[in-house]
Order: C-alpha cells, then structure tokens, then sequence
C-alpha cells in the first residue's frame, strides 16, 4: 500500500511504501547515473533505526542534482549524490538502516529547486518503507537566455510618436515575495489616452510565455505612477518591460534600466535530534543541520530555547556568523549545565533581506 502526501503543489510528491520490493542494487542505468556513494558505520546502528530507501524521477525539462543523508543518533550512516538529467528513469538509493533521512534537491535553475527535506523515523517513514521523490514537469521551466540575447531586438512600434520611459527605477531593486516595486511611467511624446502594460521578463526573451503583466495604466499625464504589488513571482531577476498591445502584437516601448530581483529566502532543516529524543546531561547532543541560499550568501545563529517560540526569548546562542555555505553542518552542545528537563534547538538564518528562524524537535534531559 502506497501514502501519497503532495509536498509542493505540482514540484514535489513524497509517498512512502511498506514492503516496497527488494533493493536496487548495482550501478545505476539510462540517463541518471551515480556520483557519489559513501556508506559509514555508526555506533548502535539498527538499535533504533529501520531500513529505508529513497527513490528519485525527473519528469521535468531541467537537470537537477540530489544528494540524501542518512543518520543514526546523529551519526552519518549513508552519503549519497545522484545527478538526475531532463526526462530520465527511476533509481534509487539504499536502502540502509536509519532514523532521518534528508533530500537536498538542486535544479540548473536554482530558484526553482525543491525545499530541503528531512524525514524521521516514526513520523515519516517505517521500516521498509520507500520515501519516493519526483520531480514534476513545470510549465516555467525556460532555459535560460541565450548568451548575448539583445533586447533591442525586440519589435519596435511601427508609430514612433509615441515614447514611454521608466522613472524611478534606474537601480537594480531586491524585494521579498510579497513586497512592492514603485516606479512610474513618463509620457515623453505621443499622444495621451494610450494604454501601456508593464510586464516582468525573467530571461530577456518577449513572447516565450514565461513574462509576467504586473501592471497597466493609460497614460493621459506626463508621468504615471505605477506599483508591482504583493509580488508572487518565482525568485529570479526581472526586467520590467513598457509594452503597447495593438492589433495582435506586442511592442516594446522601454526597458527599465533597472533589474527587479525577486528574492530566494536562505533556508535551514534539521535532521538531527530527533523530536521526542532523550539524552543524559552527560553525554553531549549532537545537532546536525543543512542550510542554504540559492541567490545570496547567509549567515546560521544556533540557540537552545526552552521552548519553540523565539518571540519570547531563547536560553543561549550556541555560535552565531556561521556561513550557510561551511560544509561542517554539525554541532556538539555539552548540556550538563541546563536546568531544564527538556530544550529545542533552533537556528536563525539571514540573508540580509530576511530572517528564517526554524527549530529541531524537542530534547528530553535526563540524569
């Protein structure tokens, strides 16, 4: 029997599958191929771990790359990276004994990467089960501009009369999904009354179907204000395009000099501890994570908290300034000090822009 749970509408479907059949085994065949296989031993493996698999497809245009992380107690047990090219076959890693499980799964876009994805034993999966990942076909998935495109190549009007330029938005912008971009249009010439949209263009390229209409006006005075507002686009970088739609074609009139980058927010997961975990105070906690930022560089602030509520105050900054990039993403806490009976442990990450706070199941101290 096969649970499906649709993580990501039309990105990502996750499902997981008791007695799911025997392991693939050998090296993998058609058009995915293995990069990188390590496995390790970790002290009590199969104590309290159960064996699992991961099974990747790309249904989609674009090439992607997936690394999984198996753990025990915190300890790695199985490393794992996978290049998925356009359109290829299943394959599938492990299985191997384990109690979390992470995906990280890249795109040759990478704004249009899927989120990072832990799984716990208990919660996410069982034993035997197959934690299945699919990537689907999307219908914004444009390769990017060829280079050197020249947007003047673009249809001009064939009534030079009328000339449009951008005010206020000379600098390139950063905005957050949900922000606003304010700019106006300048009537320089023509005649009033004509009708102009604005239209975000992610890779340089008109009438590719991937432009976004983010605002119209007519322009009956020399200069009309004018906002992209609540902005819902994917992150990438837009230039804003001053269109006139006549008679079934679409002219440009000007292209703002400034560039509209819509933002990737950093992201951070734990895959170590486990919720519900118990540990002696005199043994140390090991907290492993992984983190990201697809279009910056961010900084990670880890903490133990008494609770997981960050608005009200945590109990420590363990280290703060670590780059989201450092390849070390582990951390052993010595809590025989906390006079708790049990902590979370969180982590701010900040691109500048914004600030994600994210935390690790509870932890449960004892003498």
């Amino acid at each position: 029997m096969r649970l499906s749970v649709l993580i990501s509408a039309l990105l990502l479907t996750v499902w997981t599958a008791c007695d799911a059949g025997p392991a693939v085994g050998g090296p993998p065949s058609g058009s995915l191929f293995d990069v990188l296989t390590e496995t390790f031993e970790a002290p009590g493996k199969g104590a309290d771990s159960a064996a699992v698999r991961v099974e990747f497809q790309n249904a989609s245009a674009l090439e992607a790359t997936a690394n999984v992380t198996m753990r025990v107690a915190g300890e790695v047990v199985h490393r794992s990276r996978r290049r998925l090219e356009p359109h290829s076959k299943v394959i599938t890693v492990g299985p191997d004994a384990a109690d979390s499980v992470l995906v990280e799964v890249t795109r040759a876009l990478p704004a249009r990467s899927l989120p990072l994805a832990p799984y716990f034993l208990g919660k996410d999966f069982s034993a035997g089960d197959t934690i299945v990942v699919r990537i689907e076909p999307q219908p914004d998935d444009f390769p990017p501009a060829p280079p050197g495109d020249d947007p003047g190549r673009i249809e001009s009007p064939p009534d030079d009369s009328l000339i449009v330029r951008f005010g206020g938005l000379d600098q390139n912008r950063r905005v957050s999904r949900g922000g606003r971009v304010d700019f106006s249009l300048l009537r320089q010439s023509g005649p009033a009354g004509t009708r102009v949209t604005v239209i975000a263009d992610p890779d340089g390229l008109l009438g590719n179907g991937n432009e976004l209409p983010v605002a119209a006006a007519t322009l009956d005075a020399a200069e009309t204000p004018l906002s992209w507002t609540n902005i819902s686009a994917a992150p990438a970088t837009y230039r804003l395009v001053a269109a006139l739609e006549q008679e079934g074609h679409t002219y440009m009139l000007h292209v703002a000099p400034g560039r509209v980058r819509v933002n990737s927010p950093p992201e951070i997961v734990f895959d170590s501890p486990i919720d519900g975990a118990t540990v002696k105070r005199e043994n140390p906690l090991r907290v492993t994570w992984a983190a990201r930022d697809l279009d910056d560089s961010a900084t990670i602030s880890l903490f133990i908290d008494n609770d997981a509520n960050y608005g009200n105050g945590i109990i420590r900054i363990i280290r703060s300034e670590i780059p989201e990039s450092d390849d070390v993403r582990e951390e052993l806490l010595s809590i025989a000090d906390l006079a708790y009976d049990q902590i979370y442990v969180g982590a701010t990450i900040s691109d500048g822009l914004e600030t994600v706070t994210a935390y690790a199941g509870h932890v449960v101290l004892k003498e």
